[in-house]
């Protein structure tokens, strides 16, 4: 062979970009460089079709093809799609560097011919593109290359694995995902989404995103898996389809990710799977096949029970799989291996097994038996605990399909065995699913399964049955539905005391303590705490046992605490503390926490309670428990407020109000709703008060707490007062004297509606105030609590001297469109810009209320322009211009943006005039 030269656009290099932008991959680059740098001659890069391997080769080529071209060798780029053997690739590479082949067709002089001329050759890059056709053929050919030419650089790129002596591997992982968070501008920084709107301009000139549209872009880019060709022909459609259909029509991908009049490998993801599935063997079909019936990924030993294979190792099927990329691998905290299907991968695989009815039946029982056994193993090793790193969370969605098929077995066949099994399932997601929020598709798993377990006769003999509706209580008392609760937890005590079960016996128990204390008879409910405690002692000790004390021990220290009695309040929350520790419940401990910190707060211990505060709000970040969240924000918002922070409590007790309503909680929203309108009742915004109480109370009437209905009639009473309603005050007195009578061991409660009393007394004589506050005072300061304290606050603000401030950030004459901003001064006319009236009215009342929901860019756009078929792009610009000009005008403190929407923040308030 002899070099001859071949002229290209750039010296040294045939490497042309397409002019499409390149987008993210700055890590891959530089792993590639840093490689290459350190004396590794052949890096791989490895990935299914369509994740971008040909555009990050040609993207490193590109960079560094003059510093090559410096050295004397070069950057080449070569195709080897359309070669079959190894004479094919020598051909290639000796066309694109210019080399005149040998007149001899035989393999090992054609290769080791090239391998000669890149001997001669200075530092040299060859990229070699799409090698997974002649994957055996390229590695033999590279191992002649890399002894032949020590200062020859090979960069591949390959849906397999080479196995060539010296590869060094570099899979390609997907394009990294945005934020679980509403934050707009980091949604659209993350590269997937980047290459979407890109892409999405490409055909739609001037294409943006508004916030309203947050949901459907962050849903598009997960459900392609951030595979960069699945975003690039998902946002093709933006031509003819909105990002709500284009998610919408992405529950079947490869029907959608196509490319239109287009015949390539890469014109339809369909197509780029089928070029790697064709290149298998029968057996590894097989399994990919049955690997479809997995969702959210399986374990090694999962694939060995549920795949089967008759003539050979399922782990050799599954190294095949993942070595040609249409497996992926994770390593899991504990440096376990999980394997997992990208969805449209899956897609395919699905309809291969579906086409065998019978093995796709057969295949989706034993996943059903298999999860149904790693159900009953995670119910009995957990013994309940609730942990931040919850081994169940990556097989959730398997559990649940285990849940599904038993129920359908059930009423199919009606055998014992398949209601146990759904009852497992369902203690199994159990604290997933409640830490979610997600309490209705648990009521519906547990009806399902008790109704099964009865059906079946089975209720007697599961061990799972007691429990299972044990868990159905706690369900429903979180939804607020306090009868149907107390009926769940009595029957599962009287199933699990005729089976002896001491362990379902103190949870029904501390769940009915709890019901019991929510009635106002807190003395009961330490007796029965301390029965349940008394009858654990015949437990062997274990984290069961742990668990249930634990339970009982936080519920002890709340009726203590109810009771003024700190001391033991303080002891018994210690030891649930560190019983919660020790069995690995970092819920519960948070919960527990919870009552350090308002225990401490109780006392005036203001530091350890801020700590105790944030420890649980760290745990609850890690665990994602939603109702412990919601009760840790709304306690240090009241933290905060006896610190004289009434602006940041207000904010956490609309955050918490917020949580507890997603997670439909009535209970503790109308408690968050008390101390939010607590601190707007402290702060002397009495319309905000006002507001915020009357929803507290509709809610905890609805379920019926004492306790709250006598605290929030309380400070209707005094808003009443204020109004100078002497009759109202005196109604609003009266219920909350009954609704305390209820709470007969909670003398605090009595001292809150006597301070309250006292401030509806002086103001119907002004005379009385200095006597009426040193009464007040010595009250409050008789009772370690906060609404003593909270109650004597607001009476001691109404009598200091009155100040001209209103309190309101914003008040709006809607008839006649001016704006004024008592804080400034300032007054602003809308009464001829009556879209921007609109808007400004709509997010008023969006304040008002849903305090802290925001108001989804097309929401903006109805408001603005009722009637009008202003749609896409154009109405959201025209939304943008209007919230601009609104901010311009000089509400910019007052507008903001955030979860996916604009708001006026709760913060704030707002009123119509």
């Amino acid at each position: 062979m002899s070099d001859r030269s071949e002229p290209t656009g750039r010296a040294g290099t045939n490497v042309e970009e397409v002019a499409l932008s390149f987008v993210g991959r700055d890590e891959v680059l530089a792993q590639i460089a840093s490689r290459l740098d350190d004396g590794v001659r052949l890096v791989t890069i490895v990935g299914p079709g369509g994740m971008g391997k040909t555009r990050v080769a040609t993207r490193f080529a590109s960079a560094h093809a003059d510093a090559y071209a410096a050295d004397g060798g070069g950057a080449w780029f070569c195709d080897l799609t359309a070669e079959r053997a190894a004479t094919g690739i020598a051909s290639v590479v000796a066309s694109v560097l210019g080399v005149q082949p040998s007149r001899s067709t035989d393999e090992r002089s054609l290769v080791e011919g090239v391998g000669r001329a890149l001997a001669r050759r200075k530092r040299t890059l060859i990229v070699l593109d799409n090698a997974e056709s002649v994957a055996a053929h390229t590695a033999r050919v590279l191992d002649v290359w890399l002894r032949a030419a020590p200062l020859a650089r090979f960069v591949v790129t390959s849906r397999v694995v080479l196995g060539v002596s010296g590869e060094h591997l570099l899979p390609l992982e997907p394009l990294a995902q945005p934020p679980a968070s509403d934050d707009f501008d980091a949604t659209l920084a993350a590269d997937s989404v980047r290459l979407f709107v890109d892409r999405a301009r490409a055909v739609r000139p001037g294409f943006t995103p508004g916030p309203g549209e947050l949901a459907a872009l962050r849903e598009i880019v997960q459900v392609t898996d951030g595979i960069p060709l699945a975003i690039e022909l998902a946002a093709a459609r933006v031509r003819v389809l909105s990002l709500a259909q284009i998610r919408d029509r992405l529950a079947a991908p490869l029907k959608l990710l196509v490319k239109q009049n287009d015949d390539g490998r890469h014109a339809s993801m369909r197509r780029a799977i089928l070029h790697s599935y064709e290149q298998l063997e029968p057996a590894e079909r097989t399994c990919l096949a049955r690997c479809a019936v997995f969702r959210g990924g399986f374990t090694l030993e999962a694939a060995e029970a549920v795949i089967e294979s008759e003539d050979r190792a399922v782990l050799d099927d599954l190294d095949a799989l993942v070595s040609r990329s249409l497996v992926r691998t994770t390593t899991t905290r504990d440096g376990g291996i999980r394997f997992s299907l990208f969805e449209t991968i899956r897609e395919l695989a699905m309809e291969r097994l579906a086409a065998d009815e019978t093995d796709r039946e057969r295949t989706e029982a034993r996943h059903a038996r298999h999860f149904a056994d790693v159900a009953r193993a995670l119910v009995d090793a957990s013994a309940g605990a609730r942990p931040a790193a919850d081994p169940r969370e990556p097989d959730l969605e398997n559990l649940l399909a285990a849940h599904a098929h038993a129920i359908a077995e059930t009423k199919h066949a009606h055998a014992p065995q398949h209601a146990d099994d759904a009852l497992a399932a369902t203690l199994a997601v159990e604290p997933m699913l409640s830490r979610r929020g997600l309490l209705r598709r648990l009521l519906d798993m547990f009806d399902e399964s008790i109704a099964a377990a009865t059906s079946t006769g089975s209720e007697g003999t599961s061990s799972y049955v007691a429990e299972a509706i044990v868990g159905r209580g706690s369900a429903l008392r979180q939804t607020g539905d306090l009868d149907k609760a107390r009926a769940d937890f009595e029957h599962a005590l009287r199933v699990a005391t005729a089976r002896g079960d001491a362990l379902v016996e103190a949870r029904a128990r501390a769940h009915l303590a709890e019901l019991v204390e929510i009635d106002g008879d807190t003395s009961s409910a330490r007796q029965m705490c301390h029965a349940a405690l008394a009858r654990l002692e015949d437990v062997p000790d274990g984290p069961g046992r742990r668990l249930r004390e634990a339970e009982l021990r936080a519920r002890l220290s709340h009726a203590y605490r109810r009771e003024g009695a700190l001391g033991p309040a303080a002891a018994e929350i210690e030891r649930a503390v560190v019983s919660y520790r020790d069995v690995g419940d970092e819920e519960g401990r948070a919960f527990a926490l919870y009552e350090a910190a308002v225990i401490a707060l109780f006392r005036r211990q203001y530091e350890a309670s801020s700590a105790h505060f944030t420890e649980g709000l760290d745990l609850v970040k890690r665990s994602g428990g939603r109702l412990a969240e919601g009760a840790l924000t709304t306690g240090r918002g009241t933290l905060l407020q006896e610190l004289g922070n009434a602006d940041d409590a207000v904010a956490c007790h609309a955050e918490a109000a917020r949580i507890f309503r997603e997670v439909e909680n009535p209970h503790r929203e109308g408690s968050a709703l008390y101390y939010l309108g607590g601190a707007w009742l402290e702060k002397g915004v009495d319309v905000e008060a006002r507001r915020f109480l009357e929803r507290a109370l509709r809610l905890v009437e609805g379920v019926g707490v004492p306790r709250y209905e006598a605290l929030v009639s309380a400070c209707l009473a005094t808003l009443a007062a204020r109004e100078g309603d002497e009759a109202g005050a005196a109604r609003w007195l009266n219920g909350a004297d009954a609704a305390a009578r209820a709470c007969a061991s909670e003398s605090a409660l009595e001292a809150t509606i006597a301070i309250h009393r006292l401030h509806i007394d002086a103001l119907r004589d002004a005379a009385r105030v200095p006597a009426s506050l040193e009464e007040a005072r010595a009250r409050a300061a008789a009772h370690s609590c906060d609404d003593p304290r909270f109650a004597l606050r607001v009476f001691e603000r109404a009598a200091a001297p009155v100040t001209k401030e209103s309190g309101f950030a914003l008040v709006l004459d809607a008839d006649k469109g001016h704006v004024e901003l008592p804080g400034t001064g300032a007054r602003i006319d809308l009464s001829r810009r009556a879209p921007l009236c609109r808007i400004l009215v709509s997010l008023v009342r969006r304040r008002i209320d849903e305090p802290g929901e925001p108001a989804a860019i097309e929401e903006i756009i109805a408001a603005g322009w009722p009637g009008e078929r202003v749609r896409g792009e154009a109405g959201a610009n025209r939304a943008y211009v209007a919230l601009a000009t609104l901010r311009k005008l000089g509400l910019r403190d007052v507008i903001e943006h955030g979860q996916g929407g604009y708001l006026i923040p709760p913060r704030l308030a707002v009123a119509f005039a």
